[in-house]
This record gives structure tokens, C-alpha cells and sequence, in this order.
């Protein structure tokens, strides 16, 4: 299904590689161009800001050394109703010494995106890798230790709020319906770290 992007609007896609593996790993938040700037390289700039923002989940010091955050890359459409693309790939390894026992690329964290509406259609959410934890925090069901869960919580936290404060605060973008009118975008409010890892199948070896 096609996201539906209207003038003003883009989608921004978070890229990570797990250096060992050399696996490449994305996550997306859609955002809004509220001053109409039509500049998607300042846009792709901001965001990747507000992931580097202290105590941000892409800060080199809360990643291992075995994952390094390659940036952001946008597609956004302008006031003259264009698809337009910017990036910006500075990238940033991880400092903390990774350990013996990692979590496989393909068990994330599982982000929920929250808006100010009720209903499964307005909540979205983000796979996000595991830059800072590995199996030994994950229990034999899939729980994440508690501590895990409130560093990551307050991490995207920080990374939320750096970016509502931005020209290009997020939103949960919606799918263009088979029927009907497409739902427009709906900003995002707040994240939820969930405590369970999540799998992404696309990122599985397959027979794993």
C-alpha cells in the first residue's frame, strides 16, 4: 500500500549498519515542513540532529561499538506538489564495548508511535535495533529487563522531543485506503519502548 504524502509532508528513514555483519537496518518516521521551506537536505539534517541530541538513542555513547547510525535520507513533497529527496549521511559509531552475546539484528525493540486519537489506525511504530542491549537482557519469552526499557524509553524520549521542537516535528503518516478518503497525517505525541523484543522477518536470515 502507497503512503499517502500530501504538499508539506515527507517520510524519514533512519539507517543504522551492524558493523560485524555489515546488515544494513532502517526505521521511518514521517515529519511536517510547517514553515513550507521545500528544503529536504535541512529537513534530513534536523532529524538526524534530534536523534544525536544528548541522551538521544544515537548518541555514540549509547551504542556499542558494533552499530554505527549512518544518518537520514528524506523523501518529502513540496508546496508545488513535487517528491523531493535530501539526506544527510554523517555518520556516528558506538563507543560502548560490545559484548560476547548480541542480540540478533532481526529481534528488535519494538517503539510504538502515539497520537492524540484512539484506534489501532492511529498508533503506528518503529523496529528499532538493538544499539545498546543484547541477549543476556532478553528473558527465554522475549521480555526486555526492566532497566533496558526505561533507558531506551527515556533515550527516544529525548529524540522526540528534540524533534517536535524542530521546523519538522513527526507524524504517523497513513495508507492510501483501497476505498474512501485517505486519512491525513496525524502528529506524533509521544513514544511507548514496548517490553517485549519484536521480529522483523524481512530482516531474518532465512532458516533462522
Amino acid at each position: 500500500m502507497t503512503l499517502a504524502l500530501p504538499e508539506g509532508y515527507g517520510n524519514a528513514t533512519m539507517k543504522w549498519t551492524y558493523l560485524p555483519l555489515g546488515r544494513a537496518i532502517s526505521c521511518t518516521m514521517g515529519f511536517h515542513d510547517q514553515t513550507g521551506s521545500d528544503a529536504p537536505v535541512t529537513a534530513a539534517s534536523a532529524i538526524r540532529s534530534s536523534l544525536i541530541t544528548a541522551g538521544g538513542p544515537c548518541v555514540a555513547a549509547n551504542m556499542y561499538n558494533s552499530w554505527r547510525f549512518e544518518g537520514v535520507t528524506v523523501l518529502m513533497r513540496n508546496s508545488f506538489g513535487n517528491l523531493v529527496a535530501g539526506a544527510n549521511l554523517t555518520p556516528v559509531t558506538g563507543t560502548v564495548a560490545a559484548v560476547a552475546g548480541p542480540q540478533p539484528v532481526y529481534t528488535p525493540m519494538v517503539i510504538t508511535k502515539n497520537t492524540q486519537f484512539a484506534g489501532r489506525a492511529f498508533r503506528g511504530r518503529m523496529y528499532v535495533p538493538s544499539l545498546l542491549f543484547a541477549e543476556g537482557n532478553v528473558s527465554e519469552g522475549g521480555a526486555l529487563d526492566t532497566a533496558v526499557v526505561t533507558f531506551n524509553q527515556t533515550a527516544w524520549n529525548a529524540y522526540l522531543t528534540a524533534q517536535i521542537g524542530t521546523n519538522y516535528p513527526p507524524v504517523l503518516l497513513h495508507h492510501i485506503p483501497d476505498v474512501g478518503v485517505p486519512i491525513g497525517p496525524s502528529a506524533v505525541i509521544s513514544l511507548t519502548a514496548r517490553s517485549v523484543v519484536g521480529i522483523q522477518r524481512r530482516r531474518r536470515n532465512r532458516g533462522a
